[in-house]
């Protein structure tokens, strides 16, 4: 089973129109799930998609709550559970159904949400104690029922199978975090919301070990909105942030942002990097473009492994240094030995062809012609590939 991180992949991908099929299919959480439906029901399922509502989870403005709904979906959907190609297990026979429900895009009746080849994330099975949904155990590949298993919370802890108590529970604490957040968009001062925005990020969120999940589109589309109110609040956030993730997110945001607050933090944590990667504050600083970067960033040019030193480079002319092409150029080994992979040359290579093409290329004739899986590691280098 996925642990709570995956589940960050499947969000990436999560769009209103379905996925190409070599693509990893959303895997939201029942906390995440609890957040997008507008109606979130529980009853007694029945032939051809009927359900008799038992309960209402949480019902969304203008829904009608029929106690009776046909989910048109829900009356092919296998429930065999998936076997990895060994003998076929036999069917579940679900007591109840827990859906996460939206309106289809076309005709407007329900619909679960994330569904797929006629199958959807946002039906869960529950068979007395246990419960199971659906999930792509295999990339490319639809959906399949398997067991449901909590998802590893931030922390580490191991998923376990889910109870229909746990799941009620994860689902409460779902609705909890949308009516908190909620309430952060509807505070009316750019600068208010956007210093409420920074407290959705990381461990301590609302959303507490779900909060990756809320990244896409949740936090980047209200951060862009904002718009250069956020540079303060989260280059604050940024400097005091310890997890790589929540790093990663901060930074995604501000270097699209015009957020000069965040220029100091991403220099001081160049050279306080409490375990993170050091690229995220390399690109802010290749999007600020501010000279006062250009000691961090040599540093990091002459110091740093290949990927993060070509990043650098090019960060550095833009911050006006002209010795950014010079400074890479003397990383690049003289001998393909000295490096410790191709991929860590073709990264050396590709960060000075970037500044100086026509040096990048005669560097690599001249010292490393005979190393063909070099010339298959960039276009460029495939272009110019000897003969």
């Amino acid at each position: 089973m996925p642990t709570f991180r995956a589940s960050l992949l499947a969000l990436l991908f999560a769009a209103a129109v379905p996925p190409p099929p070599c693509a990893r299919l959303p895997l939201p959480s029942a906390f995440r799930m609890a957040n997008e439906a507008a109606w979130i029901v529980e009853g007694v399922p029945g032939a051809d998609g009927t359900v008799v509502v038992t309960a209402d989870h949480f019902v969304g403005p203008g829904v009608a709550t029929d106690r009776t709904i046909r989910v048109t979906s829900l009356g092919t959907m296998p429930l065999v559970p998936f076997s990895f190609g060994l003998d076929e297990a036999p069917p579940i026979q679900p007591d109840t159904v827990l859906l996460f429900l939206g309106r289809s895009p076309v005709g407007g009746e329900w619909e679960p949400l994330h569904l797929h080849g006629g199958r959807a994330r946002g039906v869960v099975w529950f068979v007395r104690d246990r419960v199971y949904g659906y999930e792509q155990p295999i990339n490319p590949g639809p959906y399949e029922l398997e067991q449901w298993s909590e998802l590893a919370s931030a922390a580490g802890a191991d998923a376990r199978p889910s109870t229909p108590a746990d799941l009620r529970r994860e689902v409460a604490a779902g609705l909890a975090a949308r009516a908190k957040w909620e309430a952060t968009l509807r505070i009316e001062a750019p600068a208010e919301r956007a210093a409420a925005l920074a407290n959705w990020f990381g461990a301590s969120s609302p959303d507490g070990p779900f909060w990756v999940e809320r990244i896409w589109p949740d936090l980047r589309a209200e951060a862009t909105r904002l718009g250069r109110a956020v540079g303060e609040p989260f280059a604050r956030k940024l400097a005091a942030a310890d997890d790589d993730m929540e790093v990663y997110a901060l930074a995604s945001v501000l270097k699209e942002v015009a957020a000069p607050a965040a220029v100091p933090v991403a220099v001081a944590r160049l050279r306080d990097r409490r375990g993170v990667r050091p690229i995220h504050f390399v690109e802010i600083l290749a999007a600020q473009a501010d000279a006062s970067a250009i000691d961090v960033l040599r540093e990091v040019v002459d110091a740093d492994p290949p990927v993060v030193a070509a990043a650098a480079a090019r960060a550095l002319r833009g911050c006006g240094d002209p010795t950014a092409a010079d400074r890479i150029a003397a990383r690049v080994p003289d001998r393909h030995e000295e490096a410790a992979s191709v991929d860590d040359l073709a990264a050396l290579l590709d960060g000075l062809h970037d500044l100086d093409a026509d040096r990048a290329l005669a560097l690599a004739h001249a010292r490393f012609a005979a190393v063909a899986p070099l010339w298959a590691a960039r276009s460029w280098l495939a272009r110019a590939r000897p003969r």
